[in-house]
């Protein structure tokens, strides 16, 4: 079954409230929609899937943990979107740091220029991808 990116979304929002229940308004209003039938079409359509379940009395949470492209670079961490790139930019960091402390007194050698501008520019762009996944992360409107 084909999920559309809106109830995709929906499901990263109960995913993101691990152990937590979510409530049908709940749903709405973080979505943004005007109506709960909105929330509770999406909602059928991943019950439908498999995805999520709903107890008795009208609470859903998440029924099978499955990876989705919105969210595959970012780690979910106290339920708060993480950009995957961040780990990589913070060891890549301290790697610069390093480098430039242990091997100070070889800084005349090229090579040793080399390796620390190589190592200095990817943590540079791991920063930036983390800083571009930063502001694509998924929002919802209670956020």
């Amino acid at each position: 079954m084909k999920l559309s990116e809106t109830a995709m979304l929906i499901y990263v929002y109960i995913q993101s409230h691990a152990g937590d229940e979510v409530r049908l308004r709940e749903v709405q209003h973080a979505m943004g929609f005007a109506s709960p039938s909105s929330a509770l079409f999406h909602l059928q359509k991943l019950e439908s899937a498999g995805l999520i379940s709903k107890d008795p009395i009208g609470n859903y949470r998440v029924k099978t943990r499955v990876r989705v492209g919105l969210v595959r670079n970012y780690v979910l961490i106290r339920n708060i979107f993480v950009p995957r790139h961040v780990f990589y930019a913070i060891v890549m960091t301290i790697a610069s740091i390093l480098y430039l402390s242990l091997l100070r007194d070889f800084l005349s050698s090229p090579f040793t220029i080399i390796a620390l501008l190589l190592n200095t520019v990817s943590a540079g762009v791991f920063w930036f991808e983390s800083c571009r996944d930063w502001k694509d992360k998924p929002r919802f409107s209670g956020d």
